[in-house]
């Protein structure tokens, strides 16, 4: 019966005493806050979209921009600049159909589903 209410106990008040181990390899607790920078985030509207899409960006370096079809060919490039906040692509040339749309930087890609609906 005591082992089983050691258990129970250590199962609802686990031990999140994390704290440096003293002369130990496995300090790794410790983290440089620079590795810790918000994503760069983006709005991507209308989606699906019939002649253009608009992409609301906050980005601190260039960032590269694909489109790509369902067979991985891409169709369409562009650049966001980090003195802007938003840019129009427009995909009036593009046929109906299902896109990926690939954005990245030096350290960072997000990839995101584009729909062109005509």
């Amino acid at each position: 019966m005591f082992y089983r209410s050691i258990i129970i106990t250590y199962l609802i008040f686990p031990n999140y005493d994390l704290s440096a181990l003293d002369n130990s390899l496995c300090d790794t607790l410790y983290l440089n806050a620079s590795e810790f920078k918000v994503a760069p985030s983006f709005d991507l509207f209308p989606n699906p979209a019939t002649d253009y899409f608009n992409i609301v960006y906050e980005v601190d370096k260039e960032t590269n921009g694909t489109i790509t079809d369902a067979l991985g060919i891409v169709v369409k490039r562009f650049t966001l600049y980090p003195w802007f906040k938003n840019r129009i692509v427009y995909v009036d040339d593009l046929p109906a159909g299902v896109y990926l749309l690939t954005l990245s930087s030096q350290s960072r890609k997000q990839t995101m589903k584009l729909i062109v609906a005509k």
